[in-house]
């Protein structure tokens, strides 16, 4: 077991100071006091005592209560009043022992009396409230793996506790409150072996309205300034400014009450200091002002100026903004020259036209205020036109990138090329190497180029440049020249991943190494020899990893890497980095099921987890809206049923539990629920459903599908009825509804059907109305002896008037019957020799 010391406290050896522990006398030396154990985890506690007066360092000693042995550690003085150090590796609810000494100049102190700790379930600390009159949000710190809590609430006076369990998280939302009355709060940590901790101590706080905190000030033009405060949580929380000249006698000015964390006050005197503050409106009752710091008007220079674009003829220019109603004066010339070109500009860019391709110009910017005062320009830059004909991308952001001492990748970004022009050269010679890039890797909107150089000289310096080619007549100028020197390059990108309380997944980026040295040991301010392993490369720039095994559960541990880019090349170590082991994660969890009042959830664990012999897991779950977790029961598979369920959608986490001890909680997923496909639905704007292309006896209906294995139960009833005669199921978005009466308005509804057969709620009642038989009408084209022609699914008689919008024909000798016709633009009726059409208008 090892002790971590903060960074202010180093390691005192006493044989420096000539003292031996052993056999030193007891001197004067006052014996420490006021010993105390906070901050305990689930396996460290921080050990305290304030500093002696004339100490030269400190002797702590501990042990677990039973046995007979202690364990010495040397403490340095610091300039602090508090020596603290930090007992780490412990056991969990196992007990302990310690005391203290003094070295002094002249020998060492008495001990201390013996102090005894149990490494329990862990108190919560630092805790601290927002308050408003009715509310309180109450914030604390927590040990890993520790994921409910207990509240205890009440007047000051009073002397029965309220009392909230389960809370899983900081902060808790305590609502309710009297206005202006004293309240005191405690927590007790609710740990998952079933034991609770020791209360905190109380805090108490006052149902009032609080002051604004962390104001600062954006920025300042020579007559505005635009300040800004945190946001407050909470109802009818409004905030109110005010400013006035620094060390006047003035009246204030205040701003109007805005819910917003920012304001800007206008109209004020360039060059002048003023003094501002805030105050909090709850439910317009005023908290007092609060101040910020001052701040002093002025025409500022702006912050920087980029030229993010060029091409050949034209240069796109950005800067910063220092608001509305200031403006910006950008002048530019050829390189060389003595006289500025100027153009006034409103905003925060400019694009800068007919310029002359292949040529160097310089730029600066200053800002223009507001009452016509200037700043000072920034400092003199410049940029190069393009060359070759036509308008082509610049090259950015080029880099190298994956050294292996005989190879090197160079990186680059590009925006709208079709390819690049590479050339490299070791130093000192004058004939360039090239290549032709014409596969771009993009991301953002930013296409990044990769192109490989190879057979380099390990420990020899290159230079490279890049160009852009957009088309067989535009490119790019050539970048200014880079250099490197090739070298075996240490792993850049490393992360743990915890896969059981003694094993621990370590990972990183390959960067074209033959195999790699992974070495780790026990973090210690007295260090042990690295163990050390080397794995070959799996992948040349992928990801690569290695399991450890049989390491001690709840230690401190730090690894490094080294790349082998060849037998005799090898790149220096990584710098440690620090791990304990824990209960691994699952990862992949994923809905299986989800219905109107259940849900089935499944997860996996991560790559070269070794499942124990029985594996446990804890699911929690909640409304998406917030509130407290509901938790499983520990669960022994890989899946899950969460039921009964609201309706409304979930958050839910999965952790696993192991010997007792929980591991961090996955990422949270979200579960919906078994939503009707109309308006209402909570995770984005879905359609009405929409009823079309009625005629006398068919409806289509429609409706937004939600997929995944859905289906849909369709009602329809003749306006007015009292019950739902007509139903159907439909898989998709989508029902045809035939055999309907003319002339009949009808409604209807649809509802969502679960894969396990539980249904959401109907939507809202939809009206059509069918057309009348009055007058038949044509649906389509085809025959007119066909009924599916008409609107009215039947062939017209001698009694009917007929609308023709369609293409009709009358074959060989058959005779077409109506009373009246009437054509639409597109309707024509094609007889046959021999064919006959009757009216019989009267």
């Amino acid at each position: 077991m090892f002790g971590v010391l903060r960074q202010r406290i180093l390691f005192f050896f006493f044989a420096v100071i000539g003292i031996s522990l052993s056999t030193a006398a007891f001197s004067t030396c006052p014996t420490p006091v006021a010993l105390q154990e906070t901050r305990q985890t689930f396996n460290s506690i921080w050990l305290s005592f304030p500093a002696v007066s004339g100490a030269t360092g400190y002797q702590l000693d501990w042990k677990v209560a039973t046995a007979s042995t202690w364990t010495s550690v040397s403490l340095v003085t610091t300039a602090s009043n508090l020596v603290e150090y930090n007992l780490a590796a412990l056991t969990y609810q196992a007990t302990y022992q310690w005391r203290v000494r003094t070295a002094c100049a002249d020998g060492l102190s008495a001990y201390s009396a013996t102090r005894t700790f149990t490494v329990s379930c862990p108190v919560p600390d630092s805790l601290y409230e927002a308050v408003s009159p009715t509310a309180a949000l109450l914030y604390w710190s927590a040990a890993p793996g520790l994921h409910q809590f207990t509240l205890n609430w009440r007047p000051v006076g009073t002397s029965i506790w309220n009392s909230v369990a389960d809370i899983a998280s900081s902060p808790f939302s305590l609502t309710g409150l009297t206005p202006s009355t004293n309240y005191e709060w405690q927590l007790v940590s609710q740990c998952a072996d079933g034991t609770l901790s020791n209360a905190t101590v109380p805090r108490s706080f006052t149902s009032t309205c609080s002051v604004p905190t962390e104001l600062g000030v954006s920025y300042v033009t020579a007559s505005a300034a635009y300040v800004y405060w945190r946001q407050l949580l909470g109802t009818n929380i409004q905030f109110q400014a005010r400013y006035r000249p620094a060390g006047s006698n003035q009246n204030w000015l205040e701003t109007t009450s805005t819910p917003n964390s920012f304001i800007s006050f206008t109209g004020l005197v360039n060059g002048a200091t003023y003094e501002w503050g805030v105050q909090t409106l709850c439910s317009g009752v005023p908290s007092g002002y609060v101040n910020g710091a001052p701040f002093t008007t002025g025409c500022y220079t702006p912050k920087y100026v980029n030229v993010p674009q060029i091409t050949a003829t034209s240069a796109i220019f950005t800067w910063g903004n220092y608001g509305n109603g200031v403006q910006y004066e950008l002048q530019w010339r050829p390189s060389g020259q003595s006289t500025w070109n100027s153009r006034s500009v409103a905003g925060s860019t400019y694009t800068l036209t007919d310029l002359t391709q292949g040529t160097s110009y310089d730029y600066r910017l200053r800002t223009v205020c507001e009452e016509g005062s200037n700043s000072a320009f920034t400092t003199t830059n410049s940029f190069q036109t393009q060359s070759a004909g036509g308008n082509c991308t610049n090259i950015d952001s080029y880099r190298e990138i994956d050294q292996t001492g005989t190879a090197v990748v160079l990186a680059f970004g590009v925006s709208g090329a079709i390819s690049a022009n590479v050339r490299w050269r070791e130093d000192g010679n004058p004939v360039w190497n090239s290549l032709t890039v014409v596969t771009p890797y993009t991301r953002n909107g930013t296409e990044t180029v990769f192109a490989s150089l190879t057979g380099l000289t390990v420990g020899a310096a290159y230079e490279w440049q890049v160009q852009a080619v957009c088309s067989q007549t535009a490119t790019s100028s050539y970048t200014p020249i880079r250099s490197f020197t090739t070298s075996c390059e240490a792993v850049s990108y490393q992360y743990e991943q915890a896969l059981s309380l003694s094993q621990i997944g370590l990972w990183w980026r390959a960067i074209g190494g033959i195999a790699y040295r992974v070495q780790w040991r026990p973090y210690s301010t007295n260090p042990v020899d690295w163990t050390t392993i080397s794995v070959n490369a799996i992948s040349a720039t992928g990801m690569n990893s290695v399991v450890v095994a049989n390491l001690q559960s709840g230690t401190r541990y730090e690894w490094r890497i080294q790349t082998l880019c060849s037998v005799t090349n090898a790149s220096v170590y990584t710098s440690p980095r620090s791990f304990s082991t824990a209960c691994a994660s699952p990862n992949f969890v994923s809905k299986l099921a989800v219905t109107s009042g259940a849900a089935k959830i499944g997860w996996d664990m991560p790559i070269g987890w070794i499942a124990p012999s029985t594996p446990q897991f804890r699911v929690r779950w909640r409304p998406e809206t917030g509130g407290d977790w509901t938790e499983s029961t520990l669960v022994s598979g890989f899946d899950y049923t969460i039921q009964p369920l609201l309706k409304t959608g979930y958050d839910v986490q999965v952790q696993q539990v192991c010997n007792g001890q929980p591991g961090d909680p996955t990422s949270t997923i979200l579960l919906p629920y078994c939503w009707a496909p109309g308006p209402g639905y909570p995770y984005g704007n879905i359609p009405s459903p929409q009823s079309s292309a009625v005629s006398a006896n068919t409806a289509s209906l429609s409706w937004y599908e939600f997929g995944l294995g859905a289906r849909y139960d369709v009602q329809w009833r003749v306006q007015g009825a009292t019950t739902w005669p007509n139903s159907t199921t439909a898989a998709v978005g989508g029902l045809v509804l035939t055999g309907l009466a003319p002339g009949t308005t009808y409604e209807w509804r649809v509802r969502t059907l679960c894969i396990d057969n539980g249904v959401s709620d109907f939507t809202a009642t939809y009206n059509f109305t069918t057309t009348d038989c009055a007058v038949l009408r044509t649906v389509k084209n085809g025959a007119w002896l066909d009924p599916s022609v008409w609107s009215c699914n039947r062939i017209p008689t001698s009694v009917d008037s007929v609308e023709i919008a369609h293409r009709l024909t009358v074959e060989g000798t058959q005779t077409a019957v109506a009373k009246q016709i009437q054509y639409k633009s597109e309707g024509k009726v094609s007889m046959s020799l021999g064919a006959k059409l009757q009216l019989s208008q009267q």
